[in-house]
């Protein structure tokens, strides 16, 4: 009987842990899930920002070869522009 009730201690404790580790675990994907959306909404943002700097280089009669050199973007995105 004895026996028993301490295998059984053993096993609460043991479920205990592994619950745990599984909250733990959870926690730590959540942080890297909006950690790669934070990244993820960095890099469209940026991506935004150039074709607004294209767009007004455009306006102000800048040649698509200038344009490229600056903003990076190919010679196809900005005749989409």
């Amino acid at each position: 009987m004895r026996a028993d009730k301490e295998v059984k201690k053993h096993d609460r404790s043991w479920l205990k842990y592994m619950r745990n580790v599984s909250r733990e675990k959870d926690r730590i994907d959540e942080r890297y899930r909006n950690i790669a959306a934070y990244k993820r909404g960095c890099e469209e943002a940026a991506a935004e920002k150039t074709l607004v700097i294209a767009r007004k280089l455009l306006a102000e009669g800048s040649t698509p070869e200038f344009i490229q050199k600056i903003t990076g973007l190919s010679y196809e995105e900005i005749n989409k522009l």
